[in-house]
């Protein structure tokens, strides 16, 4: 008796974790005690684990357990950045927060407490290798029992077929007791249908199927770690039963993600060549035992015919009856809301012109303001049937998983997350299923929690780099290396599913991490993690995602911006265009300038996202990361630092004078050519470091693509010269550099003949060069370029004040100029000696490039007579690298390495700080720009039905422009040609109310005017 009771003693916490390990993944989710406001409830599981962490607690007390060293720290991190949140949220953001209930946001915290506690426990009971291999053992017992219950369920159909007689007295099923709604939480068995998504004992098939990309990785690598046969067999049948019943889940995301984990962990091992086995198997099994899931997959995306507005916003789905007999005179009902509930979609290439069709039915809310422009009393009327102008288009459709998160829980957690970005809205602010755990931790907790939750892995991380060279035993490697496949498979799935949310997922995972960080510590007691967490987050992957961030941080808000001025006759263009005219965009212009590249994007943006700008927003801000990305590299390649590399990049990314390259879609010709030219200077440069013809071949094709992108690529070989003279230090009068040069000296040559024989429109008005002005205007406006790059869009009325000023003097300005730039010019050849010692000085070198490459870059705007922030998009590179320049130079100056980091954090918050205000003002301008254009179009789309051949359409004091963000300088015609499309309505533009009173009462004649606030109203 003494020897049993000694044996409890000793082993309690093993017994405990143990039955833990079987009871969570077997007993079913039935309630217990109600939670109120919620359907989840306490379980008889989270008492169990209660008791084990009070055992865990007395012992730790009395010092027969610890503490794994340092890795408790990132728990603790984590626990904190919880309770912070909490409390905030229970303070400041959840009174305001409809069905929030403080009761139910600190039970949440408390569950997060209850889950990664199991760690602590796990972690102390691994006390030799004879543990990991029991544990192991009862791991592989738990998974054989429920996978035992999976097959009931997925089969026992079956038996009732083959034995009617017997199952008449005797039915029965193995039930499923699921979560999903309010009702199934209750405890209700369900007995499952043949066909049905498995659940065995969880709550979810998408709880099981995640506990098995968790595992499988960790029996495979057991196949190859064991040495007896029977051993591998055994493994291998654990292996296979366990795949097949994730197959029965039919979880698509979870056999993707046990896809990956698996070849990783097939990597590690050494074991590459199984990986197509395997996969290979995999398939098989799904093909055979789960028609379902296979279907699943292959409706992920599946094509069809909608019915679309002239927007491109979708009425309904075409009946199959009517894909094949439709005519452009088809006058028929279509019926809509076809597609299943919440199903979007993406535009392919349309072959040919779309089809018409001109009556549809359509349901749509709308507002009381809307109602009562259409007469209507109430506005939550629908209309059914509507007349007009409807297309039939082919596109490709997506399915409800995917839209139900695209459209509402990844949004609502991404707007929980900007609620506080720092600690988030708290817990229970968020629906009960977000579909992707890092959102909603970010949602809940913010930058803080999602740095603390990452911290646990990435030090856990830092435990297995050190003790895997230590670890020679086959089992414990084979695990610890299975169980990194594992959790590289969770973390896959948690992007699509809330996996670390789901109770008996989460409480297995962190025990079974425990047990590998005992594992661990039984091979090596001492490890270093400030010397490797400081050289991953100091590394260039941790510093682009920064930057990353950063860019999601500053221009998320301007996402949702409508369309304005010039973007209306890009996308006409696009909505034009078939797909065998694409190759005649390289050949002719049709008046407008040479740019084929940049309307082959816009078609190809269009066809995905038609009349909706968040998709065209996004590819905007997509451009302007990689071209920051390339600032990156290239001042990387200059100053060998990476601290000085961020900043330059920080300063590309969000100097105030970025605004209208990034929230003014038809900017798109200047981002790309800048993108493609920054990115052939870095493709030079490798040329010159290594001689290497296939750079050159690169830069000279990314060359091409500038010139197929905008104008202002004539300035490309200037640029590469500049960058052999004060980068690669090359000779560039040898007959070596003057042969590479030729190809690009070719493309500039040959541009301007291209140019006039594409038929692209000539120089004029804005784009015209004055000779009597051109030297004032070159340097007024490169000093206004400067100005605008230290002060942002503020100094630009300043600068035109100035100039208009000046303009009445042009003549002896334009005089004084050309004098001053002589005498510098004679000075400078008088000096060329002392100038050659300049030259071998790094910090004058690199400042007379940095200006040098804003001058050249800014060569074919700088004569002409207006200053505009698009304009200033490449030069402002060189004005990054001239600010890294300055503040190395103040670095230096400094004796101190803490007041070197004092002065760089103190720098980067008020440059940032600076440039968030000023993007704010100017994201403003450009959000109301885009109001006024959408309710211009969304009042003339409700208040006439388009049935107005050969009307004229009067508008009174037009509004041109929001202080600098455009509005209707051009594109009213093409934005009025999406609401209608009838080429017969002719539009004009005046001035005076009372001449537009007048022609209102003319027939066929509809007069429109602005109030004050740029509002759009009929003048009757």
């Amino acid at each position: 008796m003494g020897r049993l009771l000694n044996f409890f003693r000793q082993n309690l916490l093993k017994i405990l974790v143990s039955f833990l390990i079987i009871f969570i993944p077997l007993y079913p989710k039935l309630p217990s005690v109600h939670i109120n406001h919620t359907w989840v409830y306490i379980r008889l599981e989270d008492f169990a684990i209660l008791l084990t962490v009070l055992v865990w607690l007395l012992q730790f007390m009395l010092r027969k357990v610890k503490l794994p060293p340092k890795i408790w720290t990132g728990f603790a991190f984590y626990w904190a950045a919880g309770l912070a949140s909490l409390v905030f949220s229970l303070i400041f953001i959840g009174p305001h927060i409809a069905n929030f209930f403080p009761k139910v946001a600190a039970l949440y915290y408390l569950r997060h407490i209850e889950y990664l506690s199991l760690f602590f426990v796990a972690f102390s009971t691994v006390r030799s290798r004879k543990d990991l291999r029991d544990y192991l053992i009862i791991l592989s017992a738990t998974v054989v029992a429920f996978s035992a219950y999976a097959f009931g369920q997925r089969f026992y159909l079956d038996l009732w077929a083959a034995f009617p007689k017997f199952f008449e007295h005797y039915s029965f099923c193995f039930p499923s007791f699921q979560t999903g709604n309010e009702q199934f939480a209750k405890g209700i068995p369900l007995c499952l249908p043949k066909g049905a998504r498995i659940t065995a004992t969880f709550a979810g098939h998408y709880d099981l199927a995640a506990y098995l990309v968790m595992l499988i990785p960790v029996f495979t690598a057991l196949i190859f770690a064991v040495k007896k046969r029977l051993y591998k067999i055994l493994a291998f049948l654990l292996t296979l039963t366990s795949i097949m019943v994730m197959i029965f889940t039919s979880s698509r995301v979870s056999f993707i993600a046990y896809l990956v984990g698996i070849a990783v962990t097939l990597w590690l091992i050494k074991k590459k060549k199984y990986i197509i086995p395997f996969f290979a198997l995999s398939v098989v099994l799904l093909l055979i035992f789960s028609s379902s899931t296979a279907k699943r997959f292959m409706e992920t995306f599946r094509l069809t015919s909608v019915v679309v507005n002239n927007q491109g916003q979708v009425v309904g789905q075409l009946p199959q009856d009517l894909q094949n007999k439709v005519s452009n005179n088809i006058i028929a009902n279509v019926p809509t809301q076809n597609l299943p509930e919440g199903s979007g979609y993406l535009g392919l290439p349309q072959v040919s012109n779309l089809k018409k069709t001109n009556k549809a039915i359509v349901q749509s809310n709308l507002s009381i303001e809307e109602a009562k422009k259409l007469k209507l009393e109430n506005g939550g009327v629908q209309i059914s049937t509507i007349s007009g102008s409807f297309l039939i288009k082919k596109v490709l459709v997506y399915d409800i998983s995917f839209t139900t998160r695209f459209q509402a829980e990844w949004p609502n957690a991404w707007n929980a997350f900007l609620r506080n970005p720092i600690l988030g809205s708290g817990f229970a602010t968020i629906t009960l299923a977000v579909d992707n755990n890092f959102l909603r931790i970010l949602g809940e907790t913010g930058l803080l929690g999602m740095a603390s939750f990452l911290s646990i892995f990435l030090l856990l991380f830092l435990v297995l780099k050190q003790v895997l060279p230590e670890v020679s035993d086959s089992l414990p490697r084979a695990f610890l290396l299975g169980l990194v496949g594992g959790v590289v498979g969770i973390f896959l799935n948690a992007t699509l599913i809330d996996v670390f949310e789901a109770s008996k997922l989460a409480e297995s995972m962190w025990i079974v991490l425990g047990i590998a960080a005992g594992t661990a510590f039984l091979y090596k007691k001492d490890y270093q993690y400030v010397k490797y967490i400081l050289r991953y987050l100091t590394s260039h992957v941790f510093i682009v995602f920064y930057l990353f961030f950063l860019l999601v941080f500053f221009y998320m808000r301007a996402i949702g911006n409508f369309f304005v001025a010039d973007d209306f006759t890009w996308l006409k263009w696009a909505a034009t265009t078939n797909l065998p005219d694409l190759p005649k965009l390289f050949i002719n212009s049709q008046g407008f300038f040479y740019r084929p590249l940049d309307k082959l994007m816009m078609y190809l943006l269009y066809t995905v996202f038609s009349f909706t700008p968040n998709g065209y927003h996004v590819f905007m801000l997509s451009i302007h990361f990689l071209t920051a990305l390339g600032v990156y590299i290239l001042i990387q390649k200059l100053f060998k630092n990476k601290v000085l590399s961020f900043i330059g990049a920080f300063v590309f990314l969000f100097l105030p004078s970025q605004g209208e390259d990034l929230y003014w879609i038809s900017t798109m010709s200047t981002n790309l050519y800048a993108l493609f030219t920054v990115y052939a200077i870095l493709a030079w440069t490798q040329f010159r470091g290594h001689g290497s013809k296939i750079w050159y071949i690169i830069a000279l094709s990314l060359g091409l693509l500038t010139f197929l992108s905008y104008e202002g690529s004539i300035i490309l070989l200037p640029l590469i010269i500049l960058v052999d003279i004060f980068v690669s230090k090359i000779k560039v009068y040898k007959d070596s550099a003057i042969l590479s040069y030729i190809p690009f000296g070719i493309f500039t040559l040959l541009y301007p003949f291209v140019r006039q024989l594409t038929n692209s429109v000539g120089f004029g008005g804005d784009y015209s060069y004055s000779l009597p002005h051109l030297v004032p205007n070159f340097v007024g406006n490169f000093l206004g370029y400067v100005a605008m790059y230290i002060a942002g869009e503020p100094v630009l009325p300043y600068y035109t004040m100035l100039r208009d000023l000046l303009k009445q003097q042009a003549l002896y300005i334009a005089a004084i100029l050309l004098f001053v730039l002589l005498v510098g010019a004679f000075y400078i050849f008088i000096n060329r000696a002392k100038i050659k010692k300049y030259y071998k000085n790094e910090e004058l070198r690199l400042a007379f490039f940095a200006l040098s490459f804003s001058f050249v870059a800014l060569i074919p705007f700088l004569g002409l007579g207006n200053l505009s922030e698009r304009y200033a998009y490449l030069a402002s590179v060189g004005f990054s690298i001239l600010f890294v320049l300055v503040v190395r130079k103040l670095v230096s100056l400094l004796k101190s390495k803490r007041a070197v980091n004092i002065f760089l954090v103190v720098l980067m918050l008020f440059v940032g700080g600076y440039y968030y205000y000023q993007q704010g003002l100017e994201n403003a301008e450009w959000k109301e720009a885009g109001r006024i254009t959408q309710r211009t179009l969304g009042y003339l789309r409700l208040y006439y039905d388009g049935n107005h051949p050969n009307a004229s359409f009067y508008f009174v004091n037009l509004p041109i422009r929001k202080d600098q963000a455009w509005i209707f300088p051009v594109g009213l015609e093409d934005g009025i040609w999406f609401i209608y499309r009838d080429p017969s309505i002719r539009i004009y533009k005046i001035t005076s109310l009372s001449e537009g009173m007048t022609l209102s009462k003319q027939k066929n004649t509809f007069v429109f005017a602005f109030d004050k606030n740029d509002n759009i109203y009929a003048v009757k």
